[in-house]
């Protein structure tokens, strides 16, 4: 087995690392290109590192290091974790982990958490981490459950294809959209009368990453007679469309414009394998939002588990 080295990551790196990431990575997404990750630098100070064999990048780790000396990967991401080449071994990734946390705790770190890859992301299986966790005695922090469904092999159930044919009786439009303004605000609007919150990303950002990766990251809206009813930003990557919100106005729920939107995304995304609607917990996993995850399961979506884990230095 050939030698592994680590150091750690710089912003001369950049070009290397998206090269990596795009190109050269079995579990790559678009979220951990530089461009993407370091919109937010400034809240989420980078503590990434590279990892070689034979002088060339075979695994990288998008991290952050706070001041109570918690390395996260990424305390800004959904999810992080060790990107790997396909050279990488079960061996080598105990490897990645002993260099990680020897470079840790040179830094002073303490703990470290642990966002793992769901496993829906991945072009080939890349889970040799998840073992080295568990012989870490690594905790599971949260486990989150995601609705997800194999929209070429999985036909949603006869309720759902008739809130379609519904919503085409009343002239329900589905389009991508470039509104993400418009779309902010409805979805601003409904977390503040839902749960009193606000998007995670604001109005600029998710400007700014949608300007950033127009590929990846899309808007799908239901109008009527140019109104906005419902809406969800979709991330899509090479194997997933993970609807990243979804939103829906008074309106729109009383003419079911939700259901009628996420019929059609079933249809709109034929390069990926998985539509992903994303989670439906509160409070780490601990709560179900039931009312959610049922919508969601209408549509023949079923659970993906997004782990988080975590383990002392």
């Amino acid at each position: 087995m050939a030698e592994i080295t680590v150091r750690r990551y710089t912003a001369a790196d950049a070009k290397k690392w998206n090269d990596f990431i795009a190109k050269k990575s079995r579990n790559g997404n678009f979220l951990f290109d530089r461009n993407y990750m370091d919109y937010h630098a400034d809240r989420f100070p980078d503590c990434s590192f590279l990892f070689y064999k034979k002088n060339e990048i075979c695994a990288v780790i998008p991290g952050t290091l706070d001041a109570e000396g918690v390395f996260s990967s990424h305390a800004g991401l959904t999810f992080g974790g060790f990107v790997v080449g396909a050279s990488v071994k079960t061996m080598d990734v105990k490897c990645l982990f002993d260099l990680l946390d020897a470079e840790l705790q040179k830094l002073g770190a303490k703990k470290v958490i642990y966002k793992a890859l769901p496993w829906i992301y991945a072009e080939r299986p890349s889970q040799e981490d998840l073992y080295w966790l568990f012989r870490k005695n690594a905790r599971i922090r949260a486990r989150l459950i995601s609705s997800t469904i194999e929209p070429k092999v999985t036909q949603p159930s006869s309720k759902k294809k008739y809130y379609l044919n519904k919503g085409n009786r009343l002239g329900l439009l589905f389009a991508e959209s470039k509104d993400f303004s418009g779309f902010w605000d409805l979805l601003d609007c409904c977390l503040q009368e839902g749960h009193g919150a606000h998007p995670v990303h604001s109005k600029a950002e998710l400007e700014l990453l949608s300007s950033r990766f127009p590929k990846n990251i899309k808007l799908y809206t239901v109008t009527l007679n140019g109104e906005l009813l419902s809406g969800s930003v979709v991330y899509i990557s090479s194997q997933v469309a993970h609807a990243q919100y979804l939103a829906s106005s008074a309106k729109g729920r009383s003419l079911n414009a939700m259901d009628f939107l996420m019929m059609n995304e079933t249809n709109a995304f034929p390069e990926v394998r998985w539509l992903d609607w994303g989670t439906s917990n509160e409070e780490q996993g601990r709560v179900l939002n039931e009312g959610l995850v049922h919508q969601k399961e209408i549509c023949a979506a079923r659970g993906v588990a997004y782990d988080i884990y975590e383990y002392d230095l």
